[in-house]
């Protein structure tokens, strides 16, 4: 399925500015985050923000740290309403989709979920659940 894929190094039309992230993705990011201060434009969200994180040349500056969202756009998803979403550059050919080809938001959101309460339990102790509807800021306006 790789060859149905539009997307490739320097494709930035669909890096708008997520607005938070969660602790644990923040974590993972922060020691390699840095905002090259370009100001793109997307051919199919025009006039939408875009991510800061992006360079002049429509790369990440923080691709191997970009939060689960980022590395999710583009695929096949199954959204809670049972629609399928992606990338419209993608996948032009697809006729038919197996079960297999598709992430489920409701299991990707689910796991992500559980994998931070995990990091705020080791990171926070006893007052993890105090921290678990945190969300860290990613883009401030």
């Amino acid at each position: 399925m790789p060859d149905q894929f539009a997307c490739k190094a320097g494709c930035h039309h669909c890096c708008l500015a997520v607005p938070t992230i969660l602790p644990v993705e923040w974590a993972f990011l922060r020691d390699h985050d840095r905002l090259p201060g370009t100001e793109l434009v997307s051919d199919l969200y025009p006039g939408e923000p875009m991510c800061r994180r992006l360079e002049a040349d429509g790369t990440c500056a923080v691709y191997a740290h970009r939060p689960v969202v980022c590395r999710t756009h583009g695929h096949l998803l199954l959204t809670e309403e049972g629609g399928i979403d992606h990338c419209p550059w993608n996948f032009p050919d697809l006729e038919e989709i197996e079960e297999g080809q598709v992430f489920r938001l409701e299991d990707l959101h689910g796991t992500l979920l559980k994998v931070n309460l995990d990091f705020l339990k080791r990171v926070f102790g006893d007052k993890y659940l105090e921290m678990a509807g945190m969300r860290v800021r990613f883009h401030s306006d």
